[in-house]
C-alpha cells in the first residue's frame, strides 16, 4: 500500500476524543502526514487528542515534527489548507451539506501524491448528517421500547447525528408508547450535566436558534407535518437550553410523498423528534425510501420473519435490534452509515484502511541462480520494508 501524502482532519465538537483519534490513527498507520482541524467550539480537545498521538510518537523514539500537525479555526481555516495541492486527503465529520460544499470547491484539483503521482481530493472518512428511524412492531414491548427512545433522543441533548429523529409505532402500541414517553421525559432532570443533571443546554445559541426555526416551521406553517405531541416542561434558565419536543406526524403529511420527503430528510440537530403512527409494515418500508440518509437506526420486534424484513428494508450503516439506536461499541460495531450519511460508500473500521492508501502491485522472478537463502533474505528484506507477498 502506497500512502497518499497528507490528509487534513475536520472534526466534530460532539466526539472530540474519539472521532479525532479515529481519523489521525488510520491516516498514520497507512504512512499519511495529518493536520488535524478541530471544531471551533472544542479546539482544545482537539489539541487534546493532537498532543496524545503526539506522546505516543515521543514514547516510541519517532519524530513527529511535520508528520502530525495541529491547525484550529473555522471553515477559513479549512479552505486555506485545502487550497494547497500538497494535500491530498480529507477526513470529515459534520453535515452532508458542509461535506458537500467543501468537495464541490476543493475535490477535482489534482494534488500531489507519493512518487510525483496526481489525483483528486481523497475521501479518508466521512460521517455526516443522520435522519434515523426507530421502529416499534407489533409484537415488541412498548414500554421497553419507549425507554430506549428517549435515551436515543436526549443523549449528549440529541446533538449527534446518530439520535432516533423519527419513531414507527404500530397503532396498537402508541397509547402505551406516548404514555411511557411523556413519563420517562418528565423525570428528566434538566440543568448542569456536570452536577448531575440528566440532560442540559445545547452547545450554543446559534444551534437554538436553529432547531426552534425548524421546529416551528414543522408545527406552524400552512398545511403543517406534525403537531405536538409533547414538549418539557421547566427547562427554562441561563444557557441555550432547549426542551425536548415530541412531534407527531400528521396523517395528511404521510399521505403525500413530498411531504413525506421532508419528514426523512429534515435533521433536528437537538432534542427533537417526530412520532408516525402506521398500521401495515409496507407502510414502514415505502416511507422508508424516501430517505436520503442512513446512518443509524433501531427497530423492535420478536419475529424472526419481521427481523429479516427489516434488515432488508432499513437504510442504516449501523442498524440495532431491541436497543437504541446511538451508543456505537468501538471495534464490535465499526461506527459509520450508507447512502449520503457516509462516504465513500459505507466503509468503515478497520476495512477503511484502505481508503488512506493506494494498493501498489509488483511481480516478478528472483535472480537467476539465486539459492534458497538468498530468496528468504530477499523476502524478509522486502517484509521489514512494509510489502505483503502472496507467496514465496
Amino acid at each position: 500500500f502506497v500512502p497518499h501524502g497528507v490528509f487534513l482532519d475536520v472534526e466534530p465538537y460532539n466526539f472530540p476524543g474519539a472521532i479525532p483519534i479515529d481519523m489521525m490513527t488510520k491516516a498514520l498507520a497507512m504512512g499519511n502526514a495529518v493536520i488535524s482541524k478541530p471544531s471551533p467550539k472544542s479546539s482544545f480537545s482537539g489539541y487534546l487528542a493532537f498532543e496524545t498521538v503526539k506522546i505516543a510518537f515521543l514514547e516510541l523514539g519517532i519524530p513527529w515534527q511535520g508528520v502530525i500537525n495541529y491547525a484550529p479555526g473555522g471553515k477559513e481555516v479549512v479552505d486555506a489548507i485545502l487550497a494547497s495541492p500538497d494535500v491530498s486527503g480529507l477526513s470529515f465529520t459534520g453535515s452532508t451539506h458542509v461535506l458537500n460544499e467543501i468537495y464541490e470547491k476543493h475535490g477535482k484539483m489534482l494534488r500531489n501524491g507519493f512518487a510525483g503521482t496526481k489525483a483528486p481530493l481523497v475521501i479518508g472518512s466521512a460521517e455526516t448528517s443522520g435522519v434515523n428511524p426507530f421502529v416499534v412492531l407489533p409484537d415488541a414491548d412498548p414500554v421497553y421500547a419507549a425507554g430506549e427512545y428517549v435515551k436515543a433522543v436526549v443523549g449528549r441533548q440529541g446533538q449527534k447525528c446518530s439520535s432516533a429523529r423519527v419513531a414507527f409505532v404500530h397503532n396498537q402500541h402508541v397509547e402505551v408508547f406516548t404514555a411511557t414517553l411523556r413519563e420517562r421525559l418528565d423525570a428528566l432532570v434538566y440543568g448542569d450535566v456536570k452536577h448531575g443533571a440528566d440532560m442540559g443546554a445545547m452547545a450554543t445559541e446559534a444551534d437554538r436558534c436553529a432547531l426552534l426555526r425548524k421546529v416551528e416551521y414543522a408545527l406552524s406553517r400552512e398545511g403543517a407535518i406534525a403537531t405536538l405531541l409533547y414538549r418539557k416542561d421547566g427547562c427554562d434558565g441561563p444557557g441555550y437550553n432547549f426542551p425536548p419536543t415530541i412531534m407527531l406526524a400528521r396523517t395528511e403529511a404521510i399521505a403525500c410523498a413530498g411531504r413525506r420527503h421532508e419528514i426523512m430528510n429534515t435533521e433536528y440537530f437537538g432534542p427533537v423528534s417526530t412520532v408516525i403512527r402506521y398500521g401495515e409494515l409496507k407502510e414502514v418500508e415505502e416511507i422508508l425510501k424516501h430517505s436520503e440518509f442512513a446512518l443509524t437506526g433501531a427497530f423492535f420486534t420478536e419475529n424472526p420473519e419481521t427481523f429479516v424484513a427489516m434488515l432488508n428494508s432499513m437504510p442504516a450503516g449501523n442498524l440495532y435490534w431491541n436497543r437504541k439506536c446511538t451508543g456505537a461499541l468501538v471495534d464490535s460495531e465499526c461506527f459509520g452509515g450508507l447512502r449520503s450519511a457516509s462516504s465513500p460508500v459505507g466503509i468503515k473500521g478497520k476495512a477503511s484502511l484502505h481508503l488512506f492508501a493506494s494498493q501498489q502491485t509488483f511481480s516478478g522472478f528472483y535472480p537467476k541462480g539465486a539459492s534458497r537463502e538468498q530468496k528468504v533474505e530477499f523476502v524478509d528484506e522486502l517484509h521489514d520494508r512494509g510489502f505483503t507477498l502472496s507467496k514465496k
